[in-house]
Parts: C-alpha cells; structure tokens; sequence
C-alpha cells in the first residue's frame, strides 16, 4: 500500500505531493513580493551575495514564509527556494525576530510589511 499523508484542511484532502506543490507556489509568492519591495531579483535573492542589501531581504522571505505560508512548509523546503540551508532558514528567522525586538526603525518596516501581505492574502 502506498504511504500517503493528508493536511488537515477542512472538506479538502491533499496527497504529500500536491502539498508541496502548493507550499512551492506560496513560498516563490512570498519571494516575489519581498523581491519587488526591496528592488531586487528572485536570481539575487537566491544567490550566495552576502551583501546586507541582499541577506536582510533574504532573511525577511525566510520569517515571513514561516508565517504566512500555509500549510507550514518545512525549514528545508523554505531554504531549498533561495538555495541555503535549514541552519540558516533558522538563523535568519532568529534573526528577524531579534532585530523587531530590538530596532523600532526595522519593527516598523516590518509592520509596513506584514501589513502588505495581509492585504494581498498570501
């Protein structure tokens, strides 16, 4: 018999693969609209660049996939996007996290942020 896994979603069953398929599509959503509010590519976003104009808007798509994507997407699957690791999936969600608790200027910014995405029911 084949091992199949269901998410628990009222009235709707998903196999594993149509689940992932989904968490995929929400996850390059996530991507694109951190990409257009920070000027950069989806190419740039996902590249090794360790320049702070390019790790901070990474590490925004890593908290706020974590947050608003549905079903919750592994550390991996969320990382497999932008080419790194579950590590730093977890670093920069830490990241993020700390820096709202500690910078009003950044905590703004990301309300401005979390607000978008609210708005376009991501």
């Amino acid at each position: 018999m084949k091992n199949v896994s269901y998410v628990a979603i009222p009235g709707l069953t998903y196999t594993n693969e149509i689940t992932k398929e989904i968490m995929y599509s929400s996850c390059h959503q996530v991507a694109t609209k951190i990409c257009n509010l920070y000027g950069i590519t989806l190419e740039i976003l996902s590249s090794k660049r360790r320049y702070r104009n390019v790790v901070l808007p990474r590490q925004i798509y890593c908290y706020m996939c974590k947050k608003y994507v549905m079903p919750r997407p592994t550390l991996k699957l969320i990382g497999n996007f932008i080419n790194v690791n579950h590590a730093t999936v977890i670093h920069s969600i830490t990241t993020v996290e700390n820096l709202m608790s500690t910078d009003t200027e950044f905590s703004l910014i990301m309300k401005s942020i979390d607000k978008k995405f609210k708005q376009s029911n991501i």
